[in-house]
């Protein structure tokens, strides 16, 4: 699938024509209880409870379709988006690789430009 804007969790831009594992910080393998995707960024509830997410989380859902529209029609143009992509990220939002957000969840979804998860408590 196309790695625009980081979303596939390898830590790059690069689009990927065959499965790969997503690895920890330690590039170790991780058990995956529930997964989601979005536009923009992708989530995935751990083994142990742990939430985390890769990509561009917090994009605004309307930018995150431009963004792929570009990707589709002007291929170098979004290239130079992926390369000023984290000098431009204000908000703290962009994930090249799967960063915790919270823990004690059991399922995640993603839509366009949100993430929900059922905790827990």
């Amino acid at each position: 699938g196309p790695g625009f804007l980081g979303c596939l969790g390898h830590g790059d831009w690069q689009n990927r024509d065959a499965l790969e594992a997503v690895l920890d910080d330690n590039d170790n393998y991780v058990r995956v209880k529930s997964i989601g995707a979005g536009w923009a960024h992708s989530a995935a509830v751990l083994e142990d409870g742990v939430c985390v997410v890769w990509g561009r989380y917090l994009e605004p859902p309307e930018s995150a379709l431009r963004l792929s529209h570009i990707e589709r029609v002007v291929p170098p143009l979004a290239r130079l988006v992926n390369a000023t992509a984290s000098l431009l990220d204000r908000d703290n939002s962009l994930r090249l690789r799967p960063t915790p957000i919270t823990d004690q969840c059991l399922k995640v979804a993603c839509g366009a430009g949100v993430t929900a998860l059922i905790k827990r408590n």
